[in-house]
This record gives structure tokens, C-alpha cells and sequence, in this order.
């Protein structure tokens, strides 16, 4: 069980420039459908570069449901991922333990392959020696295979758990019932602790979908990159998808363009938070191309609430809304903890592509206790007017 940096306990939102106040309580999930259309401080990015300008959308999303992974502790615990064949669905969850795979005709009828993990929650090497996470199951160039882009932790001050340094590991599997680790791909931009410092820091939860940059495929890997000094960001990296994604392959967006094949040090976001109070982190992106948008969608986490932003490109993403408010957190017992969001539509072969509906699926429950999986179903509009907000905690 992990979790990021600094979540902020009270928000603002700035409307008609007056700064409103929010206050989230926990209560029972998903008494009612709601509607996030707006755009403000809560998930808003930096104002300092081109964005997306593509048509305004909003995303209704319905009552909760808890769709628990078997009796698996603290499952999901990062994205979840599937892929659906002609036999049904075969999804990857991360939980207690280990990497876990479930079967079945449908997502609401799963179970788990075996009595034990398809791969370890531990590496062999120092960047993933305390913790190993699937976090984007993609199939492998033609299809041979399956790629498994991770999570993966190395704990200074062992055992205990925090503060962590993250990067992301590549695996490969023939099936996904078991899988072969073959080295880290992307280096936190901050890959040390700071004496005394409590913060996690490095890149994380990644999100992974395939596609075309003129002739030539790539496989566009985002993630959370976390600091002890500022605010987290979302960053992307490309690498060559019939490469297979090896180490030495993923070249960082610079801003400018794309840095040179195996640099780590040189990066920025597609995806930032204004330096201005509430002081936001954004972490956990999951990146799906939209048929109903026809564009990029992202839905990620600020800390106070799910938010979601579209692009053409994939870089630069329009004004985030809202998609659901999430109660106060802050690593204290007692606290609801609420992260990974991934956007799933049942219609659909892979978790990289997403329709008009589906559903977000979450993980929830009490810090240092559980979490479990819960979803809402969702439903995209496209024109709706991003101005005319309905905010209320699902909680």
C-alpha cells in the first residue's frame, strides 16, 4: 500500500473571480448521479503554453459500486488493465502480494487465475526491490505478447515503507500468467532523498496507449513525477513500439520536442497545477484515445478531485473539469483514500481506448485499514457547457 505527496485538506475555486470554499465530507458513495462540468483551481493547469482546443465535453457518472477483486487486501493499487478476447476478459489488478490476473465472460464475472500472483510485488534489482506494481498491460507488436509497464519503488530506510524513490520498469509476458521483468525505462527527475525529507519522490503510476506519430508507431507512457520541493506534474515519454519498449528506448518530452533516446534528467510536463494557492498534486493520469471525443482523454487525480482533460496530440491538453470530488486526506488514520482512477468501457478490446460510456473505476477505503475496488458508470457529452457547475461530494 503506498501513497504520493502533500493532499490539500480544504480548496478553493475561483468563480465569477471570487474564491468559493469546498468543504468535502465522507458519507456513503454514490447516493445520486452527478454532473462535473467545471473547469477551475481545483484541477486547473498552467496558462503559460498552447492548450487543446478542441470541443467542451462533460462526463456524468453514476452510483458508486463496490466491485471488490475476490478477497485480495488493498486491491487496486495502481491502474487497473484488461484486455478482451473472444473467451471474455482478462484483467490485471496489483494487490496485496503481488500482480493478479482474473478471467472471465464479463467484468462482472471475474476470477482469480490461480492461488497465487502471475508476478511478485518484489524485483531483484535496487529500483524495484520493495515494490512492484502493473499499472498498463498493453498487447506487444503484432501480437506477440503483452507488455507490462510498472510501478516500482526502492525503499531507503527499509522496512519501512515511506519515503519511497519510484521509477517505472518494463515486463514482458506471453500470456500475462507470467511475466518477465527486463529493467527500469524511466528515472524520476529527483532520484534521491533529501536529508530529513518525508516526501516520496520519483515518477509514477504510469498509464501506456499506442500510437501513430507519421509512419511509425509508439507506445506514449504517462506518469506522475513526484519532488520534494514543488508540486507533482504529469509527464510522457515515446519509444518505439515495435522496439518493445526496451530500457535506453523513451525519449522525455522536453517541451520543446523529444529528448534523445535514454536521457532522464531533461523533462516537462504535458500537465502541471498553478504555483498559487490550493497548492495541488497531480499524479495517477490514465490516457485513453476517446471515440466519442476523438481525441485524447486523461483522467487523473489532484489530490481533491478526479479531474479529466482531452487533447488532439496527446501533449497538450485543454481545460481540465471535474469529474468527482474526493474527501479530505492526509495520511492520517481514519482517512478515506481515494486514487487510481481508470476510465473502462466493456465495448472495447483494451483499457487504451474508451467509448461515449463505461466505467471509472477507483480504488477506496480507510487509510493504514483497506481499499477495495469501487466504479461509477460514466457517460460523455460533447458540447456541454464547461460554466454551469454541479458540485457535490460523492462521499
Amino acid at each position: 500500500m503506498r501513497w504520493y505527496n502533500t493532499v490539500v485538506l480544504s480548496v478553493g475555486c475561483k468563480s465569477s473571480g471570487k474564491r468559493v470554499g469546498l468543504a468535502v465530507k465522507a458519507s456513503v458513495l454514490g447516493l445520486v448521479t452527478f454532473l462535473f462540468i467545471i473547469a477551475c483551481a481545483v484541477c486547473a493547469q498552467d496558462t503559460d503554453r498552447p492548450h487543446d482546443k478542441g470541443e467542451a465535453f462533460s462526463m456524468t457518472l453514476g452510483e458508486g459500486e463496490h466491485v471488490p477483486f475476490g478477497g485480495i487486501r488493498w486491491c487496486p493499487d495502481e491502474h487497473i488493465s484488461f484486455r478482451k478476447g473472444p473467451r471474455g476478459f482478462s484483467v490485471w489488478v496489483v494487490g496485496d502480494g503481488g500482480n493478479y490476473l482474473f478471467d472471465g465472460p464479463s467484468l462482472d464475472q471475474l476470477a482469480c487465475f490461480g492461488k497465487r500472483p502471475v508476478m511478485p510485488s518484489r524485483g531483484a534489482q535496487r529500483f524495484d526491490r520493495d515494490y512492484v506494481g502493473l499499472s498498463a498491460v498493453i498487447p506487444a507488436a503484432e501480437g506477440k505478447g503483452l507488455l507490462g509497464l510498472y510501478h516500482a519503488e526502492f525503499h531507503p530506510n527499509a522496512p519501512k515503507d515511506f519515503p519511497f524513490i519510484a521509477s517505472l520498469g518494463l515486463a514482458t509476458s506471453e500470456g500475462g500468467m507470467t511475466w518477465k521483468r527486463k529493467g527500469q525505462v524511466i528515472e524520476g527527475l529527483q532520484r534521491t532523498l533529501k536529508p530529513g525529507d518525508e516526501h516520496n519522490v520519483g515518477a509514477c503510476e504510469p498509464s501506456a496507449v499506442v500510437r501513430k506519430d507519421g509512419a511509425e508507431e509508439f507506445i506514449y507512457l504517462y506518469w506522475g513525477e513526484y519532488f520534494s520541493d514543488r508540486q507533482s506534474a504529469i509527464y510522457v515519454a515515446r519509444s518505439p513500439y515495435a522496439g518493445g519498449g526496451k530500457p535506453g528506448t523513451w525519449q522525455k518530452w522536453t517541451g520543446k520536442g523529444w529528448g534523445k533516446p535514454g536521457v532522464q534528467n531533461v523533462a516537462e510536463p504535458v500537465l502541471k497545477a498553478p504555483a498559487t494557492a490550493p497548492y495541488l498534486t497531480l499524479q495517477m493520469p490514465h490516457v485513453s484515445w476517446n471515440t466519442a471525443l476523438k481525441r485524447w482523454l486523461m483522467v487523473y487525480s489532484s489530490g481533491v478531485a478526479f479531474c479529466a482533460a482531452a487533447s488532439e496530440d496527446g501533449i497538450y491538453f485543454g481545460k481540465p473539469i471535474e469529474i468527482m470530488l474526493l474527501p479530505a486526506f492526509n495520511m492520517k488514520p481514519g482517512d478515506i483514500f481515494t486514487a487510481y482512477p481508470t476510465l473502462v468501457s466493456p465495448d472495447k478490446a483494451t483499457q487504451m481506448v474508451t467509448g461515449e460510456e463505461g466505467f471509472l473505476y477507483f480504488a477506496r477505503g480507510q487509510w493504514g485499514t483497506n481499499h477495495t475496488a469501487w466504479r461509477r458508470s460514466f457517460k460523455i457529452a460533447v458540447g456541454s457547457d464547461p460554466l454551469t457547475p454541479q458540485r457535490r461530494s460523492p462521499f
